[in-house]
């Protein structure tokens, strides 16, 4: 891989995942309002209204792949008209796309059909994807399908004791939490680093994409609460889907989450919850995504515009 990789995205963990396991350190270019703690160059694209957002994203494509001889760009998100452009003005740059999945019913329509602008399409694996009912279910031509993709290998996590002693907690029952906020009698709160999960009894969290796969691979007992505010995302797919395979507990009402709360602070319920987390344990995706990545980026510099296999772009 001698061209260099971009990577696109505002949801950055998965694209940062496979940047770890990448030959060569990639760019990415971002508008998330916080940007990400990592060893690579990142550029920065700041929100503005919709017209100007897509003249700007097209331009600031355009400078990052000429300046810094990019051959491959990896889109995780949703491709906008001004990448789409950017595809039609760079013909002979690889364009990839991690395609997220677990859409709610009925919406991001406007995005299919949108993957013959790339060369090749991958989607990050769900736990939940038999309870996928969103619009990529029925688009899987030419998809490829990698496990969830986390920071961290199961391997890579400490074990209880060693979390709990790099915390310096004692005894005492702690509970973490993720995209939310709230206590538990009688269990301290702790904000641990991914590497030290385990330290956590319990968790509560919504049902994003990374906490959920994070918080499922690690082991840790988790009673989910979906986020009504997060888009298309279909976190209550997910989290009904993990509680449905015993795996944790999904509060589907912001009035089941107390009784939830006392039910999972009984040891015997966590006790089964983490035991069903290790029988229903899953890979980590992200060495496979950055093998697909590795396999398909372009060798070429994009001043020689290559031919690809790209349907019409539209």
């Amino acid at each position: 891989m001698n061209a260099r990789v971009l990577l696109v995205g505002d949801m950055t963990d998965r694209l940062l995942a496979v940047a770890a396991r990448l030959p060569a350190a990639p760019i990415l270019l971002t508008s998330a309002a916080e940007l990400p703690r990592a060893p690579l160059l990142i550029e920065h694209l700041p929100e503005t209204n919709r017209p100007r957002r897509e003249t700007l994203l097209r331009d600031r494509l355009r400078h990052l792949i000429e300046v810094h001889e990019i051959g491959t760009v990896v889109l995780d998100g949703v491709p906008e008209d001004g990448l789409l452009a950017a595809t039609a003005d760079h013909p002979g740059v690889t364009w990839l796309w991690l395609r997220p999945a677990m859409w709610r019913r009925g919406q991001g329509l406007r995005w299919r059909g949108r993957s013959a602008a790339f060369d090749a399409v991958l989607e990050p694996g769900e736990f939940a994807t038999a309870g996928d009912e969103g619009w990529t279910v029925y688009d899987r031509e030419g998809v490829t399908t990698v496990a969830p993709i986390t920071a961290l290998d199961r391997a890579d996590l400490l074990d209880r004791a060693a979390a709990r002693e790099r915390l310096g907690l004692g005894d005492e029952p702690a509970v973490v939490c993720r995209g939310l906020t709230t206590t538990v009698p009688g269990f301290t709160v702790i904000e641990p680093e991914a590497r030290a999960l385990r330290a956590a009894d319990l968790a509560v969290a919504t049902a994003g994409y990374t906490a959920y796969h994070e918080l499922l691979a690690a082991g840790v007992p988790t009673v989910f609460v979906p986020d009504e505010d997060a888009g298309p995302d279909d976190q209550l797919a997910r989290a009904r889907f993990a509680a449905a395979a015993g795996a944790a507990l999904c509060a589907e009402r912001a009035a089941d989450l107390a009784d939830l709360l006392a039910l999972a602070a009984r040891p015997e319920v966590r006790a089964a919850l983490a035991s069903r987390c290790a029988e229903v344990a899953f890979e980590n995706g992200a060495s496979a995504a950055a093998e697909w990545v590795g396999s398909r980026a372009s060798p070429a510099s994009p001043a020689s515009p290559a031919p690809t296999g790209r349907g019409p772009r539209s």
